[in-house]
């Protein structure tokens, strides 16, 4: 289990890369409300915001690396479902793939 306040320290962030706002990651993530997300990133390694506006003033905007967002869920364990993968097998039926945005 990682430790449960890691030091994140700030990247670069690349031209390539795009921010989701909070309510597009709620969304991304099964529709949970922020507090379980907040809970997720506390303890179980979802990626921290990126604080938008100025060092020393209070943050009004947060923003996440879509990249990093949809790593985190990539790497989520998948649900076991009796009997679903022998028959897949059987079949020759692969799972679908999910396009990321």
């Amino acid at each position: 289990m990682p430790p449960k306040n890691p030091k994140r320290e700030a990247r670069p962030i690349k031209p390539d890369q795009h921010l989701l706002q909070k309510e597009q990651v709620l969304e991304l993530v099964g529709g949970v409300a922020y507090s379980t997300l907040w809970s997720w990133m506390k303890k179980f390694g979802f990626p921290f915001p990126i604080e938008l506006g100025p060092r020393d003033g209070r943050t009004t905007k947060c923003a996440w690396l879509a990249s990093e967002v949809y790593a985190w869920i990539a790497a989520r364990p998948r649900r076991k479902i009796g009997g679903l993968r022998e028959m897949q097998g059987r079949t020759g039926c692969k799972p679908k793939e999910v396009a990321h945005g």
